[in-house]
């Protein structure tokens, strides 16, 4: 199941980046626009990729089993 959710979230995640100028005309992010960029909506388009490459890593992490190995490190799962 998790092979099937993590495909769905890349894809889509694919769509947001090939179509990302679109989307920033459409739904702004006003931070954005003074954090990443002051020409047009460049800040937007730019959170909007950059979100969908971190959500395609974590769901190839997910989909592949090293997520929760990683987690597990980080925050010492099992240890007493």
């Amino acid at each position: 199941m998790r092979y099937v959710v993590c495909l769905i979230v890349i894809a889509i995640c694919v769509l947001v980046i090939w179509k990302s100028s679109r989307l920033g005309e459409i739904i702004p992010i006003p931070w954005a626009e003074q954090k990443f960029s002051n020409a047009g909506q460049a800040g937007t388009v730019t959170f909007y990729r950059l979100a969908a490459l971190i959500l395609i890593v974590l769901s190839a992490l997910y989909m592949f089993g090293a997520l929760q190995a990683i987690i597990l490190k980080i925050f010492g799962g099992g240890r007493a």
